[in-house]
């Protein structure tokens, strides 16, 4: 029985520990649970929390209503491009304006075998005032038509292709030719040249007298030679008597060395090379020049042991002087454009106007109308500016002569006008960039912003970072 009042006891004080010991337990807990949120509180007071981070620590509800009210350069980028973008575009205007070129009246030299030339040797040439040589043909009047046709075509075909720098003139009397064509029956002996067809120089006292060229009527193998074969054969021999001594180094020149059915037209090489030769002062001709004349041509001396190159750039240079001071045509566009460039351009105007008058090329007169339209454009002629510009686009009709007058519609007010031409212009040269700013100028004016848009993409897509056109950032 007093066991079992013991057992009683010690149940009861052990629910009662167990009881105090959960107690205090819970105390505790509150306790720390209360200090952390306190020390937090300190936290958020005490340090310079970054103001992009502060928002973290607010509810959703409180930022939203609190946000500060959005500036223009908050706005998202989407919004700003809504809000009227022609305010925003970058038009450069600094490639717009038409300028006057100056033109390239040099003179080019063209392919030639000048090289060949031995200048220290003799130089055997014709005298330029003496033109046209005399030819006498023998026995004209009674040698088959198609024989002496076949001599005359290649006499005709150097006449041709120098343009008639070269010119025959056919005569009766043997004693005062230039040029006497020996007709013999047969080859001569020892069957000379090619098929017995060759030539000589009579020269007494160091001056030439004639050149003779014998073709004869039949060929070294007996056979009569036809028309064809004669021009062809002649055509060589006929060059070395108006003065080229040496042979082309090309297969398909009349003066290689050797005729064949590769070589039988007369090419641009071969005439370059003979007009060249005919600027310097031969050293036998069958007329002396005088010392007025001959102060217009090269010296043999001044090229004497030189070097091909140093020969080729004397040459120009004499090309070039001569070229400048006997052709009005240039005289009249090079003060022209010394007035341009010192801004009296009523002047200039007056001498472009000369120019005119002093060539019948088409492309010649295309620049010099050009040029005019420019000058009324710069004295504020738009009228006469316009009808210049457009004679010059209907001579040549370039796409920088296509802008010039959709530029003189642009500055004259008449959009609609340079807005056709300028996006036909940009349609079919893309890469024509003056064209851009002009357009994108009228597109503005007008408030066409889709093809604005477009325009400003078509730039960034053929100017990349060059782009004369583009949207602010």
């Amino acid at each position: 029985m007093y066991r079992n009042k013991i057992l009683v006891i010690a149940t009861v004080l052990i629910a009662l520990l167990l009881g105090v010991m959960i107690w205090s337990a819970n105390v505790v807990a509150d306790h720390d649970a209360q200090k952390r949120n306190q020390n937090a509180q300190d936290n958020v007071i005490g340090e310079a929390i970054p103001q992009e981070q502060v928002k973290d620590f607010e509810p959703e509800e409180e930022e939203q209503a609190t946000a500060p009210e959005e500036t223009e350069e908050e706005q998202p980028e989407e919004e700003a491009e809504e809000s009227s973008p022609q305010n925003n575009i970058v038009i450069d205007s600094s490639r717009i304006y038409p300028e006057i070129s100056p033109r390239d009246t040099s003179i080019s030299i063209g392919r030639n075998y000048l090289d060949k030339v031995n200048f220290s040797e003799r130089l055997i040439l014709w005298n330029t005032t003496t033109f046209p040589l005399s030819v006498y043909i023998e026995g004209e009047d009674t040698l088959p038509e198609n024989f002496i046709n076949g001599i005359k075509t290649a006499f005709n075909n150097w006449q041709l292709s120098t343009d008639k720098f070269i010119t025959f003139q056919y005569i009766s009397d043997p004693d005062n030719a230039n040029i006497i064509v020996y007709t013999p029956v047969n080859a001569p002996e020892g069957c000379p040249g090619e098929n017995g067809i060759d030539y000589k120089f009579n020269i007494k006292n160091n001056k030439l007298i004639n050149a003779s060229l014998t073709v004869p009527q039949h060929a070294c193998n007996g056979i009569p030679l036809n028309a064809r074969t004669m021009y062809e054969l002649i055509q060589h021999p006929l060059g070395h008597i108006l003065g080229i001594s040496v042979h082309s180094p090309y297969s398909s020149d009349v003066m290689y060395e050797e005729t064949t059915n590769a070589n039988i037209i007369i090419t641009s090489i071969d005439t370059e090379t003979l007009k060249l030769l005919y600027n310097f002062v031969p050293t036998i001709t069958n007329k002396y020049y005088s010392s007025a004349e001959m102060k217009k041509m090269i010296r043999l001396s001044q090229v004497k042991n030189q070097q091909p190159k140093a020969i080729y750039e004397l040459l120009k240079e004499h090309l070039n002087a001569a070229q400048d001071k006997n052709d009005p045509f240039i005289t009249n566009i090079n003060t022209a454009y010394e007035y341009y460039q010192r801004g009296k351009y009523d002047k200039a105007e007056s001498s472009y106007l000369e120019a005119l008058k002093n060539t019948e090329d088409n492309l010649e007169q295309a620049y010099v109308n050009r040029c005019l339209s420019i000058i009324n454009i710069k004295m504020n002629k738009y009228d006469s500016a316009l009808n210049y510009a457009t004679t010059t686009a209907d001579i040549s009709a370039t796409p920088s002569n296509k802008y010039l007058i959709a530029y003189i519609n642009f500055i004259s007010g008449n959009d609609d006008g340079a807005r056709l031409r300028l996006e036909e212009i940009i349609t079919k040269y893309p890469k024509f960039i003056a064209a851009y700013p002009v357009l994108a100028q009228i597109y503005t004016k007008q408030g066409e912003q889709e093809k604005l848009d477009k325009l400003v993409q078509q730039a960034k897509e053929n100017f990349y970072e060059k782009s004369p056109i583009y949207y602010k950032e």
